[in-house]
């Protein structure tokens, strides 16, 4: 993973809009963040696995959280999205001060693979 040097620049923070997906040298493919329009937008780890890599997100804010995870392989050469898994936190009782104490997580198998360059994050938060 590469950042990208078109980056915007928010006071002294730097905020990526995307993500440079790098083999060797050559950059084979950008993958889009969804930062500033998803609340508390985070990229937590891009991490290379056996057959490919995994991204992983967060986002939410208050009596909501999500958590997604986004698994790429490689084959013939390219990537593919072929799972998204999305754990999503809520609060039941606000008044009670247990905050996020329910959670549901779902597991999408994308069939048939989804080639990376038509993959857009902000559909699968």
């Amino acid at each position: 993973m590469v950042g990208n040097p078109k980056r915007k620049k928010d006071s002294d923070t730097v905020i990526p809009e995307d993500l440079n997906i790098v083999v060797g040298d050559e950059v084979i493919s950008k993958i889009e963040l969804p930062n500033p329009q998803v609340k508390n937008f985070s990229l937590n780890s891009m991490e290379k696995t056996k057959s490919g890599f995994e991204i992983k997100v967060d986002w939410g804010g208050g009596l909501y959280h999500y958590e997604v995870q986004f698994s790429f392989r490689c084959k013939a050469n390219d990537f593919y999205l072929y799972r998204v898994k999305k754990n999503s936190f809520s609060t039941t009782h606000p008044d009670s001060g247990n905050f996020l104490d329910k959670k549901k997580s779902k597991v999408t198998k994308i069939e048939p693979n989804m080639p990376i360059e038509k993959f857009v994050m902000a559909n699968y938060l």
